[in-house]
This record gives C-alpha cells, sequence and structure tokens, in this order.
C-alpha cells in the first residue's frame, strides 16, 4: 500500500500532537502510538446511475494515546481554531496547523477524550494498494 504524503508536514503533524500529549502529562505518564493498515469497504461513483464500482479504498490508521489530564467536551469543539489554547503561554496554532495539514492531504482525524482518563488521537490516511495504482495508471494512458 502507498500512501502519498509530504514528509515534512506529517512530521509536523506527529510532532505538534506528541509536544500535546507531553504538555497534558505534567507529572510523567504513558504515550502510545500504533499503526495499522484498514480496508473500508467498496468504493462507488454515485454520480453515475449505475453506481460503478471503484474498488476498496485502504487506509493508513495511526493513533497516539496518553494517559494524561485529558481535554473536556468544550474544549474538543474548539481544539483545532486558531489562536484557542488551554495551556498558560500557549498561542493555540499547533493543532489548527495539524488540522490544515491534515485536510491537505484528504486525511481524517478523530479524538477520544476523558478528564483524567486521557486522549487518542485517531489519523486516518487515504492509501492505494500497488495493484490499484498500477490500474490507475493503465487506465489514464
Amino acid at each position: 500500500l502507498r500512501c502519498q504524503v509530504d514528509k515534512d508536514q506529517i512530521r509536523q503533524v506527529f510532532w505538534n500532537i506528541l509536544i500535546n500529549a507531553v504538555q497534558a502529562m505534567p507529572e510523567g505518564g504513558c504515550m502510545q502510538i500504533a499503526s495499522y493498515y484498514r480496508m473500508k469497504g467498496m468504493c462507488y461513483d454515485a454520480s453515475e446511475a449505475s453506481c460503478i464500482p471503484l474498488g476498496p479504498m485502504h487506509q493508513l490508521v495511526i493513533t497516539f494515546t496518553d494517559s494524561g489530564v485529558g481535554i473536556s467536551d468544550d474544549q474538543l469543539q474548539k481544539i483545532f481554531d486558531p489562536f484557542v489554547s488551554y495551556r498558560s503561554g500557549g498561542i493555540g496554532l499547533g493543532l489548527s496547523i495539524v488540522m490544515q495539514v491534515l485536510k491537505l492531504h484528504h486525511a481524517d482525524i478523530a479524538i477520544d477524550s476523558g478528564i483524567d482518563e486521557g486522549t487518542t488521537f485517531t489519523l486516518i490516511f487515504p492509501c492505494v494498494s500497488h495493484y490499484e495504482e498500477k490500474e490507475s495508471q493503465s487506465a489514464h494512458r
């Protein structure tokens, strides 16, 4: 499988998420990072009357889980807004940048958090299999 990303931009995404996790664990804690590929059903082109099957859509899923202080529901609603920070001295651009970079990569993000239970950031990147890539290239010739 292949996911096309700008490595420097994705490095910045990872860095921003990790910095937030460390800051959410002022007394120390546990940070867990996991990744896996998954196939998400079949994609169809609904604009066609006959619904042409486009094939399976593959995804790379990366999770960042910390054992920190957690994020309240109210904070979660504004967490990606620029210049919104819930930390003393924070400028509120880290997660705003994360969101913008993920949009550029057609990636999704989900957050699961509970006060005093920690937080999990789940990043979902679209990918193509080697077979789908070859098929797409031959269709464009």
